[in-house]
C-alpha cells in the first residue's frame, strides 16, 4: 500500500482504498451457461463498485491492469522531469548565445572607443600643431622681422640665379634646335634639287622613277612631320620662357623691394642710436661731427652680414648727411 501510494505523487490525494469482504464475492456455478455468465457479470459490474470489480476479475487480469497502473505512473513522473530538462537546456543555450552576442558587442564597442580616442587625440594634435606654428610665425615676424626679410631675400637671390641657369639652358636648347632645322631644310631642297635633275636626266627610265619618287615622298613626309613636331617644341620652349622672364621681372622686384626695406631699417636704426645721445655730449663737441659711442667699434661701422653679404657702409653712407649735426646756438 506505501509503495502505491509513493508512486502516485502528487496525486496521492485522488487516491482512495475500499476494504471489501471475501464473502460478498460469489464465484459463478460450473453448470451455468456462458451467455448466463455474461449477463450476471455486466449487472454485477454496475452494481459493484471498483474493488470488487478487480477482485471479481481473474488474476492475470489483475496483474495486468497493475501493471498498467505504474506504467502509467512512471510516465507521468517522466513526463515533467523531461518537460524540465528541456526547458532548461533551451534557457542554457539562450543564455549562452546571449553572452557570446554581449561579449562581442563589448569588444565592438572597445574597439570603436579606442578608435575614437586616437581620432580625438590627432585632432587635438593637429590644433595644438596648427597652434603652435601659428604663434611661432607670429613671434618671428613681430620679435624678428629683419632676420625673416633677411631670409627671405637670400631665398629670392637663390631663386633668382636658378632661373637664370634655366633661361640659358633653355636658350642653349632653342639654338642647337634651330640649326638642327635648318639643316634638315637644307638637306630635304637638296634632295629635291638632285632628284629633279636626275629625273630631268633619266626620262626614260621612268618606271624605275616612280619607286624611287614614292620613296622620297615618304621621306618629305616624314620630315615635315619631324619638323613641325620640333615647331611645335619651340613654342612650347619659348612659352615656358616667357613664364620664367615674367617670373624673374617678379622676383627682381620684390628683392628690390627688400633692399629698400632693409636700408630704411638701417637708417631708423642709426637714428634712433644718434638720438638717445644726451644734450651734453653735443654741447662738449660745439661744432665737431658726433662721436659714434665705444660700445660700437670699427668692425660693426663696416661689418657686413654673414647671411646677406650687405655691408653696413651702405646704411652709413644713406646716413653721411645726418652724421654731421652742428650744435644749437648757445
Amino acid at each position: 500500500m506505501t509503495k502505491l501510494l509513493r508512486t502516485w505523487g502528487q496525486e496521492k490525494t485522488f487516491v482512495q482504498f475500499v476494504l471489501v469482504k471475501t464473502d460478498a464475492y460469489v464465484r459463478n456455478a460450473a453448470w451455468m451457461s456462458s451467455e448466463t455468465n455474461l449477463t450476471a457479470v455486466k449487472e454485477k459490474r454496475w452494481d459493484q463498485g471498483p474493488a470488487q470489480y478487480m477482485k471479481s476479475l481473474p488474476v492475470h487480469k489483475q496483474k495486468k491492469m497493475v501493471r498498467k497502473a505504474f506504467r502509467k505512473l512512471e510516465k507521468m513522473k517522466h513526463e515533467p522531469v523531461q518537460q524540465d530538462k528541456n526547458n532548461m537546456e533551451s534557457l542554457i543555450q539562450l543564455v549562452i548565445s546571449q553572452d557570446l552576442t554581449i561579449r562581442q558587442q563589448i569588444r565592438k564597442m572597445r574597439e570603436i572607443d579606442i578608435a575614437i580616442e586616437k581620432n580625438e587625440l590627432e585632432v587635438c594634435m593637429g590644433w595644438t600643431e596648427s597652434a603652435e606654428e601659428n604663434t611661432d610665425k607670429e613671434a618671428c615676424y613681430s620679435e624678428q622681422p629683419c632676420d625673416y626679410q633677411l631670409q627671405e631675400y637670400i631665398y629670392t637671390n637663390d631663386g633668382v640665379l636658378q632661373l637664370e641657369e634655366e633661361l640659358e639652358q633653355h636658350k642653349q636648347l632653342i639654338q642647337v634646335l634651330t640649326n638642327e632645322i635648318e639643316e634638315e631644310i637644307k638637306s630635304i631642297c637638296l634632295k629635291d634639287v638632285d632628284d629633279t635633275e636626275k629625273a630631268a636626266e633619266n626620262s626614260e627610265w621612268e618606271y624605275k622613277d616612280d619607286t624611287s619618287v614614292e620613296g622620297l615622298k615618304d621621306e618629305l613626309e616624314d620630315s615635315m612631320k619631324k619638323g613641325l613636331a620640333i615647331h611645335m617644341n619651340l613654342l612650347e620652349i619659348q612659352k615656358q620662357l616667357q613664364y620664367n622672364e615674367v617670373i624673374m621681372q617678379s622676383k627682381m622686384r620684390e628683392c628690390e623691394l627688400l633692399a629698400g626695406q632693409l636700408s630704411t631699417l638701417h637708417i631708423a636704426d642709426n637714428v634712433d642710436h644718434l638720438c638717445s645721445l644726451s644734450f651734453k655730449d653735443i654741447k662738449k663737441g660745439s661744432i665737431g661731427q658726433i662721436r659714434l659711442p665705444k660700445t660700437m667699434s670699427k668692425t660693426d661701422v663696416n661689418d657686413t652680414d654673414s647671411d646677406t653679404g650687405i655691408s653696413s657702409t651702405h646704411s652709413q653712407d644713406s646716413l653721411s648727411p645726418c652724421l654731421e649735426i652742428s650744435a644749437p646756438p648757445i
